[in-house]
């Protein structure tokens, strides 16, 4: 690989004399430590963890500061935490500051403490306006004032005094910056999307109201179309990513412009586009965010409303002081509000748009930001051309903004195209995975590097896996593997060196222990799915259980004498079907060859009272057991299905002109599969099938899922290159971009949620084989996607 060298200190040194050429650009300084500050840190019972800052005692009591939480915006712990703890430094009062971390009880308990703990002024950020309320009654009762801090409480007598900016204009700003951008674009009619904060926050609301009033006669006079208006519970900004994955999804990538309400849920928009291959759109923001003002800068944000917070937090910490100190605050409110029963006394301010163009003159010249944090990694070349007037980097479809052409990133796959197993499971991902990547590649690669696999022939054999892993393991930062066998015996080395796998053999134990594991599963793992397939029955019974069949469910399952064999029943997919008063019969192992018979443990099941038979083996023997059931005459007498891979076209294949034994076959599918021919990924993996000229007996979801695949991990490698430099690109920052992607689309097809320590899909539908009247078996979709149980082993 090329390393390119930044010489950040050089460009931050040039960047700093630069922003501090005008008077106004002096950053504001860090409060003062003296030695009567002291800072405690101590753990509610509900584990949430608050931090207070108090000086020496004054007579007077305390002001106590209740911040809402850490994840909705980056404002409260990063910013208004230091202003207040700087203006009630300088006033020489006592205070406390917590955050509740987004638990109502929790700021319940903090309020309740602080009025034991003699506070006479609580400045409240309520989570909702019920736990407001109680908050307010309870101080108003123990006669403590109360200010309500940038967000009405709406419920109750209101508080003393309310603190804010003019919150329908914020959303109003966005509207109008938006309005004629949105209009200059050549759709007809444009569309948009709302997405909008927490619908417990009253500003959510005044924000919508405000970007609502310009974009309404738009959406009458029809030159706009409102695509979706949702709410994000709790400002989630994981939420957020996947309620605008689906708005995508369902609109077919078809969006024009976002009213986002923050920042946060701006950068969900964001990394929903880049994943997805989509352009940069009129996009607004709010709370000038270190991230937000970055985002701007790249072009992915057009722009963020700037509520000058040192000015809104001094404006509340100098009516805490009067309130503290006995004083008449009259003076500073300049207008009143209600709140649906009283006028509360307002202190209004007024917020300001930010955009390319005036990012030095409002947050960087009021100290609010600085360069030093905003110029980093990627973002130096951005700041760069902005202080030298040089043309912007571009900003490419698929979010890249270096140029790393002539480069080649290799990945590794280790699987069979020789021997008797690899004969009979055909080529397909082969096939895939050559056909996927000429279309990465003529489409740019990644950043302009071509993106290459390299095959290693492991016969499908465990011992083969390990050796070509040790053969390949100093120059691997990605590996595809294709057996449970592989996950079982590769996942500690791989942990160990730091090497990601994606997995289509999801063995649960190897996944999850430990948590942190480099292995991704391709499709949820085999506990989950059976722990659905429970699910589902239980909830459709009545309507698919056999004529035979009374009220009690009873499993029996069928796998191979291996790793993949074992994953259907594990003690937590045990613990769903106790739940849902399911029985489960012990496994019934089957050999792994084309010609074992299978009536003896098919008898076993029946004889012990199985209504359903589920198959936890693949192609052969899946055709197998269907073939066994006809001929024992029972086939009418079960409900029978499977793992995702036994809903695949080689059981077909095998079953040959006696296809329509398979009707009636159930199977658990996490993805999209080739009869959704109005899905643009299957359309084109179609087109590719096609144009490949291969044999119709490949025409399997091994293809279709390698196939997608291979688009969400050409994401992944682009977002570690562009977050942490081609040059530090490795398994490690390989999942730490799949981390902080959280849900990685392939292309539609399905999503991966890597959120946090998920490593595998959670979500499937249940589709069944139908035969037609013509003899053909047509593949229909028996339920919506649904999330699976969890049925993860516990954490080590």
């Amino acid at each position: 690989m090329k390393r390119k060298i930044l010489l950040f200190t050089l460009i931050f040194t040039a960047l700093l004399l630069v922003a501090c050429g005008g008077a106004q650009a002096t950053p504001t300084p860090p409060p003062a430590t003296t030695a009567a500050t002291t800072t405690e840190t101590t753990t509610e019972t509900t584990t949430e963890t608050t931090t207070e800052t108090t000086t020496e005692p004054m007579e007077e009591g305390m002001i106590a500061v209740l911040l809402p939480d850490s994840a909705s915006s980056a404002r409260w712990e990063a910013d208004d935490r230091r202003f207040f703890e700087a203006a009630f430094e300088a006033a020489g009062v006592k205070y406390t500051i917590v955050n509740a971390e987004g638990d109502a009880r929790t700021q319940q308990t903090q309020a309740e403490q602080a009025i034991t703990n003699g506070a006479k002024v609580i400045l409240l950020v309520n989570l909702d306006s019920g736990s407001g309320a109680a908050i307010i009654a309870q101080a108003r009762e123990a006669g403590v004032k109360v200010i309500d801090y940038d967000r009405l409480t709406i419920e109750g007598p209101g508080a003393d005094v309310y603190v804010s900016f003019d919150n329908v204009s914020v959303g109003r700003l966005m509207g109008e910056t938006l309005e004629p951008i949105i209009n200059a674009l050549p759709a007809d009619p444009k569309r948009v999307v709302q997405l909008n904060g927490s619908p417990t926050d009253n500003n959510a609301t005044l924000f919508r109201e405000g970007y609502f009033s310009v974009a309404s006669p738009h959406y009458d006079a029809g030159d706009w179309e409102l695509v979706d208006d949702q709410a994000v519970p709790g400002w989630d900004n994981q939420q957020a990513l996947v309620i605008f994955e689906q708005i995508l999804t369902a609109a077919g990538g078809d969006v024009d412009a976002v009213f986002a309400a923050n920042d946060g849920l701006a950068n969900s928009v964001i990394s929903a586009l880049k994943s997805q291959g989509l352009d940069p759109l009129p996009l607004s923001g709010q709370d000038a965010t270190a991230a937000g003002i970055q985002n701007i800068l790249s072009g992915w944000q057009t722009m963020t409303v700037y509520k000058p917070i040192k000015l809104e937090a001094d404006a509340a910490a100098a009516a805490a002081i009067a309130l503290l100190r006995g004083e008449d605050v009259s003076s500073l409110t300049s207008d009143t509000i209600n709140n649906g029963q009283n006028d509360i006394p307002f202190i209004k301010l007024t917020p300001l748009a930010v955009t390319i163009d005036n990012i030095e003159s409002t947050v960087i010249a009021d100290g609010f930001r600085t360069w030093e944090e905003i110029c980093v990694g990627e973002y130096v070349a951005y700041c760069e051309a902005l202080m030298s007037g040089e043309p912007m980097p571009t900003t490419t479809a698929d979010g890249c903004n270096v140029d790393l052409t002539g480069e080649t990133i290799t990945l590794h796959q280790q699987a069979g195209r020789e021997g008797p197993l690899a004969a009979i499971l055909g080529e397909a991902f082969a096939y895939a995975t050559n056909d996927v990547l000429k279309i990465i590649n003529e489409s740019g690669g990644v950043c302009g590097a071509e993106l290459a696999v390299a095959f290693n022939e492991t016969n499908y054999a465990v011992e083969q896996e390990v050796a070509v892993y040790e053969q390949t393991r100093d120059e691997a930062i990605l590996i595809f593997t294709y057996g449970s066998g592989a996950t079982v015996a590769l996942a500690p080395r791989l942990n160990e060196d730091k090497i990601l796998s994606i997995a289509a053999g999801v063995h649960g134990p190897s996944i999850y222990v430990p948590r942190n594991g480099y292995t991704i599963g391709a499709v949820p793992i085999y506990s989950d799915q059976f722990a659905g397939f429970l699910t589902w029955l239980s909830e459709n019974w009545a309507d698919v259980k056999p004529e035979s069949a009374g009220d009690d469910i009873v499993v029996g399952v069928i796998g191979w004498a291996n790793a993949f064999g074992a994953g259907a029943i594990t003690p937590e997919s045990q613990a769903v079907a106790d739940e849902l008063g399911i029985t489960i019969l012990p496994l019934e192992e089957q050999a792994v060859a084309p010609d074992a018979d299978v009536s003896g443990q098919l008898q076993n099941l029946l004889l012990n009272g199985a209504n359903v038979i589920y198959n936890q083996n693949l192609s052969f023997s899946v055709a197998q057991v269907i073939g066994t059931l006809r001929a024992l005459g029972v086939w009418d007498d079960v409900v029978v299905g499977g793992v995702n891979w036994t809903y695949n076209a080689d059981v077909l294949n095998f079953l040959g002109e006696n296809v329509a034994l398979a009707d009636g076959y159930y199977g658990v599918v996490p993805h999209l599969t080739w009869a959704d021919t109005d899905a643009e990924i299957v359309q084109t993996a179609m087109d590719a099938f096609a144009a490949g000229g291969y044999p119709e007996t490949e025409r399997t979801n091994t293809y279709l899922l390698t196939f997608a695949t291979m688009f969400a991990v050409r994401d992944i490698i682009q977002h570690a290159v562009n977050e942490y430099g081609y040059e530090n690109l490795s398994g490690e920052t390989l999942l730490q971009a799949a981390n902080d992607l959280g849900i990685v689309s392939a292309e539609g097809l399905f999503e991966y949620d890597l959120r946090g320590e998920n490593r595998a899909p959670n979500r499937a539908q249940i589709r069944q084989w139908q035969l037609q009247p013509d003899g053909t078996i047509k593949d229909v979709a028996v339920s919506e996607f649904f999330d699976l149980p969890d049925t993860r082993p516990p954490a080590p």
